[in-house]
This record gives C-alpha cells, sequence and structure tokens, in this order.
C-alpha cells in the first residue's frame, strides 16, 4: 500500500515534470526570441539590470537554453535528475517495513500498565527511522522530513487515542 501511494504520487510528479520540459521545448523551437526575451525579464524581475540580465540570460543559453529556461520558470535544475517513481515507491516501501517492525517487540515485553507508553515510545522511534531512511533513499532533508513525519505521526496518534477513548465509553 505504501508502495503503491508512492508510486502513485512520484510518478505523478515525474509526469507532470516531463509535460512541462516537452512543453518547454516546444515553445523554444517555435519561437526562441519570444523565450529569451522572457528568460531576460525573470532575471530582471529578481533584480538584475537589464544588460546584466541579458547577458545571464544569453550565457545559459548558449549552453543549454532548454535547461536555462526549465531552472528559472520552474525550478527544474536537472533534465535527466527526475528521480524514477518507482525507486521512490520502493524506498518508501522498505522505510514503512523497517520501521513497522520496530513497535512490535515492545508488545509483548513490560507490564500491561505501561505498556500503551512504551508501545507509543516505540511508535515515535519507529517513525523515526522509517523517516530517516526514506530521507537518505529520497536525497531530501532528514530534518525537515523527520519534523513532518513526527509531527503527523504524534498528531495521527494522539486523534487516534481520542477517538478511541470516546468510542470506549
Amino acid at each position: 500500500m505504501v508502495f503503491g501511494a508512492e508510486y502513485g504520487e512520484a510518478a505523478g510528479e515525474r509526469d507532470s515534470q516531463l509535460a512541462i520540459i516537452a512543453a518547454e521545448r516546444r515553445r523554444l523551437e517555435a519561437s526562441p526570441e519570444q523565450e529569451f526575451a522572457e528568460l531576460v525579464d525573470i532575471y530582471r524581475a529578481k533584480g538584475l539590470s537589464d544588460r546584466l540580465a541579458a547577458q545571464v540570460a544569453t550565457e545559459l543559453s548558449e549552453k543549454d537554453a532548454l535547461a536555462a529556461q526549465l531552472d528559472a520558470e520552474y525550478g527544474i535544475s536537472e533534465v535527466g535528475g527526475i528521480v524514477p517513481a518507482g525507486r521512490i515507491g520502493r524506498a518508501c516501501a522498505a522505510a514503512f517495513m523497517v520501521g513497522s517492525l520496530v513497535p512490535v517487540p515492545f508488545l509483548t515485553i513490560g507490564p500491561v500498565v505501561v505498556r500503551e507508553l512504551v508501545l507509543a515510545v516505540a511508535v515515535i522511534f519507529a517513525l523515526s527511522v522509517s523517516a530517516v531512511i526514506g530521507a537518505r533513499a529520497d536525497h531530501t532533508n532528514a530534518t525537515r522530513t523527520l519534523t513532518r513525519t513526527l509531527t503527523i505521526g504524534v498528531g495521527t496518534m494522539a486523534v487516534s487515542l481520542i477517538a478511541g477513548s470516546l468510542l470506549s465509553f
């Protein structure tokens, strides 16, 4: 399930980026002067003088006009650097499997009175492990991924605990 969800999300993002690349390539072929002027305008809007904006656009366009347009307009810095969706899905599935195994031993140890607390701590640890593995596999910021994962995970546990307590009355 995790693999499928992550694969679908990554595949959709990759398809969107590939569509943007194809559209930008067509625009460059159809009207290179207009695209160049757009690139100059982007750099001018960032605070460069008219002369410097034109110089930057010229130098970047001479090297790789498509890459210059993609980076300036869409923040796509590597045309060939889009991570395959399958790899992202497999990495997330692996992180989920490893992380979900961490709390299992805690279900059998300790007195019943503290088992829920121990299990909650184990789940938080498992979420942390999953987040770090996923971030490293995806080459993303581990701190941001860890913070997001723990916020969502702990929030979900809290909502589940409250809902379960309300439904048990």
